[in-house]
């Protein structure tokens, strides 16, 4: 069974070095690859301004060295590959449930 990096995942790579734009037309790839079909009208627009929240909400956590490891990983990762990053996205999540900075670096 073919297993995919959650769509909402991919939505927010926009870190080291990636603008949000590439990011989304990379999720949008990951999309059409995966599902089969292109992606909804509005999509990349969407994953966009989603990508820009992510990262000002990561910021503003005290997490940012945390998201953009995880975007850094998750850029690279396969379409089909739903836990290539969990150890990345397992140290975002408990930076910002945990209050923000870890103290991990990327």
């Amino acid at each position: 069974m073919t297993r995919m990096i959650p769509v909402m995942a991919l939505m927010t790579l926009a870190a080291c070095g990636v603008s949000s734009q590439k990011a989304c037309d990379r999720a949008a790839e990951c999309y059409e690859e995966v599902v089969g079909e292109a992606p909804p009208d509005g999509y990349v627009d969407d994953c966009v301004t989603a990508a820009d929240q992510a990262e000002a909400d990561a910021d503003e956590a005290g997490c940012s060295s945390e998201y953009k490891s995880y975007q850094k990983c998750a850029v690279g990762a396969e379409c089909d590959d739903a836990t290539a990053c969990d150890s990345e996205i397992t140290a975002y999540l408990d930076c910002v449930l945990g209050g923000g900075e870890t103290g991990t670096e990327s």
